[in-house]
């Protein structure tokens, strides 16, 4: 595939577009479930269960570009290959939790959008809200780690902070010849 600027859409670079699914997504729902706890609407509980259903969804899809992405990045001069396997193992952890965090939300939406009965008063019953938050928590809780994991592969790569030979580092002092202001 053709990109701008001669970037070529490789596993990594396709692994950096979808990783924010679940992120987002868990972190937004994990936040309306906890508004929904408290407020008790139905409309917040539909939002929430949707959201984290969604990202529940999409972890086993990043779960597989990370997977191709990691031969990519164990090829890359300044990857340190512990980092990708910390992140690895930080990553299918979250896809388990958000898997399982999906499921329970997705069981207890469609029982909520089957009618407003099913659960009486139109919102889950106190149990499932403390499942559904608990799941959505840890969730949150792995996704995050695993993406700070995720950031240290290139952001806190030894190999980058200082050039390698015969590259002279640009200087943070302001260059008085361009700095007229």
């Amino acid at each position: 595939m053709h990109m701008p600027m001669g970037l070529a859409l490789n596993a990594a670079y396709l692994h950096i577009i979808v990783n924010h699914i679940p992120i987002i997504l868990s972190g937004v729902g994990t936040a309306a479930a906890l508004l929904a706890v408290v407020v008790q609407r139905r409309a917040v509980w539909l939002y929430a269960l949707a959201s984290l259903t969604i990202a529940g969804a999409s972890a086993y899809p990043v779960m597989l570009t990370g997977h191709a992405a990691e031969h990519v990045m164990k090829k890359v001069w300044y990857i340190d290959k512990d980092a990708v396997n910390e992140h690895e193992d930080a990553a299918d952890l979250a896809m388990w939790t958000l898997i399982a965090a999906g499921v329970v939300s997705a069981i207890v939406w469609w029982r909520l959008a089957r009618s407003r009965d099913v659960f009486g008063n139109g919102i889950p019953p106190k149990w499932a809200q403390g499942l559904v938050l608990l799941t959505a928590l840890a969730g949150t809780g792995t996704v995050a780690y695993a993406a700070y994991e995720g950031g240290l592969i290139v952001h806190g790569a030894a190999r980058l902070q200082t050039p390698p030979p015969g590259v002279t580092a640009p200087s943070a002092e302001p260059d008085s010849e361009h700095d007229s202001h």
